[in-house]
Formats: structure tokens, sequence, C-alpha cells
């Protein structure tokens, strides 16, 4: 299946997803949510709330980045997670 598909087919279900984030609230693993400021606002906006829901949630805005800072920032995300881990 080409990889448009599937992108297709799984942004489909993500739009599906309830708005709220009252579910995530009982969430109570350290938890690491990661986002690059200049990706679109909604999926910023989505990260945010998760980490103000989720109360052992650490939220990192890599600044001037976009949805793809896992990649763009690989280094810093890496160095990120290290140090979320090691706490």
């Amino acid at each position: 299946m080409p990889e448009t598909q599937t992108w297709l087919r799984e942004l489909a279900e993500i739009n599906q997803l309830p708005a709220d984030v009252e579910r995530y609230r009982v969430i109570d693993a350290p938890t690491l949510l990661i986002y690059g400021t200049a990706t679109q606002r909604r999926r910023r906006n989505a990260v945010e709330a998760l980490g103000e829901a989720m109360p052992n949630a650490k939220v990192i805005g890599f600044t001037g980045y976009g949805h793809d800072v896992a990649n763009a920032a690989a280094e810093d995300v890496a160095s990120a997670v290290l140090a979320f881990l090691a706490r």
C-alpha cells in the first residue's frame, strides 16, 4: 500500500477522535510530549492540552521546527529524551 494512502487513512481516524482531553487525566505515567513550535496551531494546542491534563507529563517545544522536529532536530530531541529518562 502506498504511504500516502496510509497517511490519509490515519488522518481520517485522528480527525474522528474527541477534542477533549478528559480521558487522558488518568494517565499518571511519566510522559514526554514533544512538538515543534512551527507546526500547525491545532497540533501545538493539542500537545499543550495533553500536557496540562496528564499529571506527570512534561511538554517541550522546539523553537522554529515543524511537525518533523524529531528528524529535523534529532540530536536536540534525543538529548531531551535522554534527560527525561534520567530523571
